[in-house]
């Protein structure tokens, strides 16, 4: 069963209470804390870092010679600015696909003043500007390299999503009929496991010799794994390269400290990703991982404040643990 684990306040009373899991593991995938029953989620954009795992390891990063940035890129749920977009793009020109393969659809950047410029231009959104447009690109250079279908690449059966079904199952020590998927909102499999396993995955990502590259990648381009005012940039930013994280959607956060090797997953159960902020903060406080002068940066995500649309203050978000 879900456990409480946030709440948001109007004035002195409580109003809303949020409910969820979160596991926390070290270095070697032993838990440290659980909170809550132990739960199978969709680990939604979480697994990112893990669906670039062929990228990296089937040497085809190499023979494309995608840069650092470019491997960020395929980690990422950017915001689709200027810049996250031609780094996707510069993924499917290096692998020659043409962008037509990508298939996550078009929606308008989450980056508000690009999406404003484009409306006020009567611009259209391409496939390049969904979110998760990089990691579709590093799918499709992955199945150029290697000789794979490139129009059939999402689909649960082909040898792309099979690869990183075993990877996972690697990973986790889970087998590989273990994860079933149901489709995620890009289209590809959106892979189901239990929340422990996601948090085992992710230190595995900073342990594992083999995906340096991938956490080195998003620890130093923050800004590329998702954007300006979001929350995983805002928290790896101030790190200072110690934290790697990747959010998904329906309220789904995981990450790893790159110093102690401490990795955690967390799961809303209402699937509102509005407390995931003071719920990730208070753990990873409550286990040293934040320094003073981090928590002193991240103050406003650790107990946000509640305005309304005069400004005026009318609560807070806090974490109930």
């Amino acid at each position: 069963m879900p456990v409480l684990l946030a709440e948001a306040t109007r004035g002195d009373w409580v109003e809303s209470r949020h409910y969820g899991w979160a596991v926390l593991v070290d270095a070697h995938g032993h838990v440290v804390e659980e909170i809550g029953d132990a739960v199978e989620v969709f680990a939604r954009s979480s697994l990112k870092p893990f669906q670039a795992m062929p990228l990296l390891l089937s040497g085809a990063a190499d023979r494309l010679g995608l840069t650092e940035t470019e491997l960020a890129i395929a980690c990422s749920s950017h915001s689709g600015t200027e810049r996250h977009v031609a780094e996707a793009r510069s993924i499917l020109e290096k692998a020659g696909v043409d962008p037509a393969y990508l298939h996550c659809g078009a929606h308008l950047p989450l980056y508000e003043p690009t999406a404003e410029r484009m409306r006020c231009a009567h611009e259209a959104p391409t496939p390049l500007h969904n979110n998760c447009s990089g990691k579709h690109a590093g799918m499709l250079a992955v199945c150029q390299d290697q000789g794979w279908d490139l129009a059939t690449y999402y689909r649960f059966e082909h040898p792309l999503q099979q690869e990183i079904r075993r990877y996972l199952a690697d990973l986790t020590g889970l087998r590989p009929e273990d994860l079933v998927a149901g489709i995620d909102g890009c289209g590809i499999p959106a892979w189901r496991l239990p929340l422990r396993s996601l948090a085992v995955a992710f230190a595995r990502l900073v342990a594992d010799p083999r995906l340096e590259r991938l956490e080195r990648a998003m620890a130093h381009h923050p800004d590329l794994v998702a954007g300006e005012g979001r929350f995983d940039t805002i928290l790896m930013e101030a790190a200072g390269g110690h934290l790697v994280t990747k959010a998904g959607a329906e309220a789904i956060h995981a990450g790893c400290d790159r110093t102690s090797g401490l990795a955690w997953a967390v799961k809303i159960a209402d699937g509102n990703r509005r407390v995931i902020p003071p719920v990730v903060l208070k753990l990873l406080d409550r286990h040293g991982v934040l320094s003073d002068s981090e928590r002193q940066a991240l103050a406003s995500w650790i107990e946000p404040t509640l305005v309304n649309h005069a400004g005026t203050r009318v609560g807070v978000l806090r974490s109930a643990r």
